[in-house]
């Protein structure tokens, strides 16, 4: 089992949040600790973790496209028929069928999807402002006049 050094994940550049002392923390004292021990500490955060997974040379190439894989497919099977943007629904059934898993499809897809969202989410805002202003108005009609 591949184990790492305080160096080692220094060497890594974490985020400034990640001392070299909060490091050592982890270490507790040991010059190397297992990197299925660092995976499985439940003190790191999750993120913190996967971040660690994913870093070059800390797992085989071969294991980080195959989480990566069963990660998207996970997401993809989540959203599928009710992400609303047919494009992305098209991408979808493709990559999981296995017929389009290039990574400029699968960026075209997100792009798409995110423009989308931009579109919903503008369109929802612009429905809320002209809620928020029949409800003004509506309140200023039903005040008695000061006549």
């Amino acid at each position: 089992m591949k184990t790492l050094t305080v160096d080692d994940v220094m060497a890594m550049r974490p985020c400034p949040r990640w001392t070299r002392e909060q490091v050592k923390a982890v270490f507790a004292g040991r010059q190397e600790v297992a990197l299925d021990a660092l995976l499985a500490d439940e003190a790191i955060p999750i993120g913190d973790r996967i971040w660690l997974a994913l870093q070059p040379g800390v797992l085989p190439d071969a294991e980080v496209r195959a989480w990566l894989d069963g990660v998207v497919e996970r997401a993809i099977r989540a959203n599928l028929g009710t992400s609303g943007c047919p494009k992305w629904e098209t991408w979808a059934e493709k990559w999981l069928d296995g017929s389009d898993r290039s990574e400029a499809s699968a960026a075209r897809a997100a792009w798409t999807a995110a423009t989308e969202a931009w579109r919903a989410a503008r369109a929802a805002a612009a429905r809320a402002a002209a809620a928020w202003a029949a409800a003004r108005a509506a309140a200023a009609e039903s005040r008695p006049s000061s006549r």
